[in-house]
């Protein structure tokens, strides 16, 4: 796990305590964070392809059984 210290006054620890806890979670319902980079804190998340309000608005539009499979065996 990446440590991440708080050499920013600016970033809240709310947030610090935020990307800590999304850093430790795995599971396949939640996008995963890839990386931190401290600079500029940007985030690097895993690749999806719809948002969650598009997969919610057009429920036929979401990924099949087979789709998924394939997904979870390339990562």
């Amino acid at each position: 796990m990446m440590e991440i210290h708080n050499t920013m006054e600016e970033v809240p620890s709310s947030m610090i305590r935020e990307v800590s806890c999304l850093m430790e979670l795995n599971h396949p319902n939640i996008i995963r964070l890839m990386l931190v980079v401290s600079q500029g804190l940007c985030l690097f998340l895993e690749y999806q392809a719809n948002d969650l309000a598009y997969l919610l608005k057009y429920p036929k539009d979401s990924m099949d059984g087979y789709s998924i499979k394939v997904s979870k065996i390339m990562f």
